[in-house]
């Protein structure tokens, strides 16, 4: 538990107790630690739950998307997060549900009883809530990915895309990369040997970028002062995964996300670290072309376009794997579950 829950835990539990007798019956929130979260929430349809944001940054980024919040600290009955933060809501009064931030676990699974301080963690695919269960997660429930709706069911029309096409000055003639890259600091990202080079790729190819949000700062400026070089942003990745013709990554969990388009991944290895998650490893191995070095990655990218469904049926079964099926209803699933686990209550 974070040093912060010390301190703030008998404060804000006397303002919940507060909170509480003035509520005329039981309430839920969403909590958004980050605008991620967002991404994570904006399919879950909750009757009557409300958005509590962790600060005013935040808070501007929902109210862009029409989303009304109160802002942390703020005393639900119930907290619904995508990521483990419970010293913000220490109350033992206050139920908590958990949802997954990312598709399936890519590195291994943190100890169990971060989990088992949630009433109910949902996890991505019934195969993942399974391995939790051997873990010791007492309380893994499979829930599947509700933002995989949004890649998958239509709501991306052809519109927005010409908008971003537009926006991110794409040449239709030519094949569009997407490059991305799990947290540089994670020893499982590839970001260093490629954030200084996108330029070699420009003259054939269109090029979008996508970063975890905790890379090191100088990776970012790098790939923002390269000329033709666009990085996108979370609420732009689905589209950008839709119009990209292949993917360049290292162990980063939108891989998950973007095997269910079936398209070529190209994945540079990385070293063993810590975290590394023998099977997910493995499943990379089945569900892309690994490569070593810039030149190898060019070559690849070369036969990768050539034969895109070369790896359509490994692709297929991770799919499975990862989010139990391709069908854009993740969403009313995890919302039906969440309103009877409130109900019962």
């Amino acid at each position: 538990m974070t040093f912060s829950y010390y301190i703030t835990k008998p404060l804000y539990c006397i303002g919940w107790k507060v909170a509480s007798l003035f509520k005329k019956k039981k309430d839920a929130a969403f909590y958004c630690d980050n605008e991620l979260d967002f991404e994570i929430f904006r399919n879950i349809k909750v009757s009557q739950a409300y958005y509590i944001a962790r600060n005013s940054r935040v808070k501007r980024y929902l109210k862009k998307f029409g989303i009304s919040s109160k802002t942390w600290p703020s005393f639900p009955s119930t907290v619904i997060m995508a990521r483990h933060a419970l010293h913000r809501f220490p109350c033992e009064g206050i139920k908590k549900i958990g949802l997954r931030h990312g598709p399936y676990h890519f590195k291994k699974m943190i100890d169990a009883s971060k989990y088992n301080a949630f009433n109910v963690f949902f996890f991505t695919s019934k195969h993942e809530a399974e391995l939790a269960a051997t873990t010791g997660v007492e309380n893994a429930v499979p829930g599947g990915f509700p933002k995989l709706d949004s890649l998958l069911d239509g709501s991306i029309d052809e519109n927005m895309l010409n908008t971003f096409k537009k926006k991110h000055n794409l040449d239709n003639s030519k094949k569009t990369l997407l490059f991305s890259s799990t947290w540089s600091g994670s020893g499982m990202s590839a970001v260093e040997i490629w954030a200084g080079r996108l330029s070699e790729f420009k003259q054939k190819y269109n090029i979008l970028v996508t970063l975890h949000p905790f890379t090191e700062r100088s990776y970012r400026k790098t790939i923002k002062n390269t000329s033709g070089i666009s990085l996108i942003d979370n609420s732009e990745l689905y589209t950008a995964m839709l119009l990209s013709d292949a993917l360049i990554s290292d162990t980063s969990s939108i891989i998950a996300e973007y095997c269910a388009l079936y398209k070529p991944i190209i994945c540079i290895a990385t070293a063993q670290a810590e975290r590394t998650d023998t099977e997910v490893a493995e499943i990379i191995d089945r569900i892309s072309l690994k490569v070593k070095d810039m030149d190898e990655l060019k070559s690849a990218i070369v036969s990768e376009l050539a034969y895109p469904a070369k790896r359509i049926e490994a692709q297929k079964k991770a799919v499975k794997i990862f989010f139990d099926d391709d069908k854009p209803d993740k969403s009313i699933k995890i919302s039906n579950l969440i309103s009877k686990f409130l109900s019962s209550e």
